[in-house]
Order: C-alpha cells, then sequence, then structure tokens
C-alpha cells in the first residue's frame, strides 16, 4: 500500500506520491517513479498515478500492462475513452494477478485548457463512506474538481482530518507551486510518522497545469523518474543514443512543457511519384491452420507534394478463426504476436518494421488490434539516395493512421480491412550539407 495525496482544480493538479512497496509483506523503498505514468496523446496530457499492487509473483506488473495498452490505443482518443480502456485492461489483468488485488489508480488530465480527474478502483471510492466491499471490476467515474478540492487514497487513515483541511485552505490562498510542493511534503511526512510500515518518509510531487505544463520534484532523490508514454507508440522501440546508455546516468529530476503545437507548412515545390510496395506476410498458431492475420501484397504509386500528408491503402490485413473453435480465456492464444511485413518506397526500406497484434478474446469472438508503426527515411541513411528527396528532407511513414483493429466471430470467421497509412515529405535543415546546398529532387511519373 502507498499514499496517494491530491490537490485539484480546473486550473491545476498537484499530486504526492511515496516510494513505499512491501514485497512479501517486508517494506522496502526502491527506484523513484514505480507508480506514476505520464501519458501524451494528440488533444489531452496527464499522468495516472495508482496505489495498490504494483506486482506480485506470477507475471502481473501495473506499470507493464500499462505500458502494453498505450502503445496499442489511437493517439486521438478522448480522455473519457482512455479511462475506459484503462478500466477494462486493468479489470482483466487484476482477474490473473494473486496476492493482495487491491487497486486505485487516478487519471489526472488536461485538455481544451482545463484540467480533469478520474478514479478507477476495486476496493476504495471517495464519494462514499465506506470503501467497496469485494475486488471485482475496477469502478471509475469522473470526479468533481469545480471548486479546490483534496483527496487521500491508499493508507488514507494516517492523514488525519485536520491537515487534509489546513492543506486545503493553504491551497485556496496561494498558488505558488513552492509552497503547494512544500505543504504536500508536510502532509507525506507526518503520514510516515503515524503509520511507517506503508508510508515512506519521501515522496514524489508532481504538477498539471491547465496549459499543458508539468513539473516533477523527488523528495528525497530517490534514483529513477515516471515513466513518459505516448498513446498509439510502442516504448520498447525508443532508444537513447549511445553516449546516454553508456553514461550510465540516473535522471532524480524533471520538468515538462506543453503549448499549440506547430502547424504543418502549406504544401509547395512540384508533384513528385512513389512507388510504395507492401509485401505479404503471415501469422498462425504454432502446430495449427487457424487463427490466421494475414498482410495482403499490395504495389501503389502516390503523387506526393512536400508539407502535403496523403491518406492511403498500405495493404489489407486480413484475419480469419476456426469457427467451430469456441475462444473462451485469455490462455487461448499469446497476449501479442509480431508480423515482419517491410515496406519499400522507391526501394529504399526501413530497418524493421513489424506490426505488433494485440490479442483479446471477448464473448467467443477474437479481437486483433495492429499497433501503429512510424518511419522517417532520409537519404543520409539509405544505402543509396532517394531521388525522391532532397538532402534537407525526409520522408515520413505512419501505419497504420491509428489502430487497426479486427474482430473475428463464429458468425463472420474471416475479416479483412484496409490498413490505412500516412506519407508526408518534410522539411529536415539539420540534413543540409556542409557547403549550404542541397541536392535536386527527380520528379515525374515512373514505370
Amino acid at each position: 500500500m502507498t499514499l496517494l495525496i491530491t490537490l485539484a482544480s480546473t486550473s491545476a493538479i498537484h499530486q504526492s506520491s511515496d516510494y513505499r512497496l512491501s514485497y512479501k509483506g517486508v517494506p522496502l523503498e526502491t527506484r523513484n517513479g514505480v507508480k506514476q505514468v505520464h501519458f501524451s496523446a494528440v488533444n489531452w496530457t496527464g499522468f495516472v498515478t495508482f496505489s495498490g499492487i504494483s506486482s506480485d509473483d506470477q507475471g502481473y506488473n501495473t506499470i507493464s500492462w500499462l505500458t502494453e495498452l498505450s502503445s496499442s490505443l489511437d493517439p486521438a482518443l478522448s480522455v473519457e475513452a482512455f479511462v475506459s480502456a484503462v478500466a477494462a485492461r486493468g479489470t482483466v489483468r487484476l482477474n490473473r494477478a494473486t496476492g493482495d488485488r487491491r487497486l486505485t489508480l487516478l487519471v489526472a488530465a488536461v485538455a481544451n485548457s482545463r484540467c480533469q480527474l478520474y478514479e478507477l478502483t476495486n476496493w476504495e471510492r471517495q464519494d462514499v463512506r465506506d470503501r467497496c466491499g469485494g475486488l471485482g471490476a475496477l469502478s471509475h467515474r469522473q470526479i468533481n474538481i469545480s471548486v479546490p478540492t483534496v483527496l487521500v487514497h491508499g493508507a488514507r487513515r494516517a492523514l488525519p482530518a485536520g491537515a487534509r483541511e489546513a492543506l486545503l485552505r493553504q491551497y485556496r490562498a496561494t498558488a505558488d507551486i513552492g509552497r503547494v510542493r512544500a505543504a504536500l511534503e508536510a502532509c507525506n511526512r507526518l503520514a510516515h510518522s503515524r503509520n511507517r510500515q506503508e508510508i515512506s518518509p519521501q515522496c514524489w510531487v508532481h504538477s498539471l497545469f491547465k496549459d499543458g505544463g508539468t513539473a516533477g520534484f523527488n523528495s528525497g532523490r530517490a534514483p529513477g523518474s515516471p515513466t513518459f508514454l505516448w498513446l498509439g507508440t510502442d516504448a520498447s522501440q525508443i532508444r537513447l543514443p549511445s553516449e546516454i546508455q553508456q553514461s550510465a546516468r540516473t535522471l532524480i529530476q524533471m520538468v515538462g512543457v506543453r503549448g499549440a503545437g506547430v502547424p504543418t507548412p502549406p504544401p509547395e515545390g512540384p508533384e513528385r511519384v512513389a512507388a510504395i510496395i507492401s509485401p505479404s506476410a503471415e501469422w498462425r498458431e504454432p502446430n495449427s491452420a487457424l487463427p490466421r492475420i494475414t498482410m495482403l501484397p499490395s504495389n501503389t504509386q502516390l503523387t506526393l507534394r512536400k508539407n502535403q500528408t496523403v491518406t492511403f491503402p498500405l495493404c489489407t490485413a486480413e484475419l480469419e478463426i476456426d469457427p467451430a473453435r469456441k475462444y473462451s480465456t485469455p490462455m487461448d492464444l499469446p497476449a501479442y504476436t509480431r508480423i515482419a511485413c517491410l515496406p519499400s518506397v522507391d526501394g529504399a526500406s526501413p530497418r524493421d518494421w513489424q506490426y505488433i497484434c494485440d490479442f483479446k478474446i471477448i464473448d467467443g469472438s477474437l479481437e486483433v488490434t495492429l499497433r501503429q508503426l512510424s518511419v522517417a527515411l532520409r537519404s543520409k541513411n539509405l544505402a543509396a539516395r532517394l531521388p525522391l528527396l532532397a538532402d534537407d528532407e525526409e520522408l515520413v511513414l505512419v501505419a497504420p493512421t491509428g489502430s487497426l483493429v479486427l474482430v473475428a466471430s463464429r458468425e463472420s470467421p474471416l475479416i479483412r480491412a484496409d490498413l490505412l497509412a500516412q506519407i508526408q515529405i518534410r522539411g529536415f535543415p539539420e540534413l543540409r550539407t556542409s557547403a549550404g546546398g542541397t541536392t535536386k529532387v527527380d520528379a515525374g511519373v515512373r514505370d
């Protein structure tokens, strides 16, 4: 168990969480950041902070399933839809966990210059006097923060009512982040003095402001920092530069700023024709003909202009199941699989292109979600220069445009859908040659 303290209003949300974890009943502190995840989407940004089960001996891990879920979601997903997805995925994973399965998650988000707060829990609710009985599904609701509010989750009895009231009075009296942070740290230390078994004296305090800006303070300087995720992006594919990896440095502080996006310049320059090929690829369940996922081959010619985003079907994805087979439990299939299907643009290909396919069984139907992939092709990184590009340009390919979901059932055992992609040529001034010149592009129709 841990302690989460939240001060919230529509203009800012401040939260503190201690570092305490326990393993087989033995309390311990561990790396900072194990209880917070920062999410970014197209139209919102926010934090998920949790109290309760972090992991068990059988493979359950709260951060892990949040990370897996994030990569499978559409980046344009709304906050409300994201909360529902977290509740659904969390309920499934908690049903497989062992030991103490109590879990509370708080989603603090900002969208349209307004802060929002959601509570997801299978055992405690702030809007009822007593905690929920049983450990069923994660229930979720939006919390009204139209007026400043203080909430305490986890080992909540360790923070007296008088301390909560004093904290709220101070929050109403000042918006100074330094004073708010100091007040949260003081509350955490007070709670630790009353419950040393479940609460550590140090804590992480993070803030989310209505303009999308964030700040975090590591009180206690425990190594580590919260996980950062982007909806629709596979975090396992993100690689740090080698010089950072070799330095073995540990981050203990952070600050973030998020503002209005930079609009894409208008299309410019001549039309260019690109030949895009996607090969065939297939996955089958080992020792079985079905289920089967197939990427059907395609050969497409597109007319492009610099800064113009073109949406097109990169290929057709096909899912087929055995209608006589009943899919009933998650153990019938792996959690996910990978399908290597390397596309090419005028003969140039990314080094790696593997669609990650997540499996989900719903009422006997098989649901497969293809996660999003992306690449930026630059002539200087290729064995041969792309005639399509100038030296200070790159070609960006994203597929699918969000996430592609295929659902096959006994009534419809064979499903096909276009895998939509987006492609764009954009300027990248840093790629200019040292002489300051650029190579001209070849435009025109190819055979």
